[in-house]
């Protein structure tokens, strides 16, 4: 994984097979991040989380749920971003729904929630689908702040 001057984040690698990924059953929780790289105009990223159910009988995507703290020398926020999805033929088709950024500095004297967007990325890795490699991109509606990272989360 490397990380450019630009803020852009990329990675490379091998995707699960989509035949091993159409035959696997039941439920699985991607809820364990293994490895990952961010970055953010507003400082430093900490506690990134993402949280997945994946159904591989019916091949919904649900509770998911990407998360982080920002740091800067004005004030600290949470991203939090809800996102769901399907998998179709092997493949992981995410799509973020809601996002907000909250005020978590815990000198202020009113919590302030503000509207965001983005978007999230998936693909399973790992020779019996045990992993998922993601992207996510999420920005604050009104203003320039945006974080962004790239993940591998595994069954805890």
């Amino acid at each position: 994984t490397t990380q450019s001057d630009d803020d852009l984040l990329w990675t490379t690698y091998d995707p699960s097979s989509a035949d091993i990924v159409s035959t696997k059953t039941g439920t699985v929780s991607y809820n364990n991040v293994v490895d990952s790289l961010t970055s953010s105009s507003q400082g430093a990223v900490t506690n990134l989380d993402v949280n997945m159910d994946v159904n591989f009988d019916s091949g919904a995507v649900s509770n998911g749920v990407v998360s982080a703290n920002t740091n800067s020398d004005t004030h600290s926020d949470t991203w939090i971003g809800l996102f769901d999805g399907q998998v179709q033929n092997g493949n992981l088709n995410l799509q973020m729904n809601d996002a907000t950024v909250i005020n978590s500095d815990p000198l202020a004297t009113t919590v302030n929630v503000r509207d965001a967007s983005g978007s999230i990325n998936g693909d399973f890795i790992g020779d019996q689908a045990q992993g998922v490699i993601g992207a996510f991109e999420l920005s604050e509606d009104n203003t320039a702040h945006h974080i962004e990272g790239v993940f591998v989360v595994e069954p805890q």
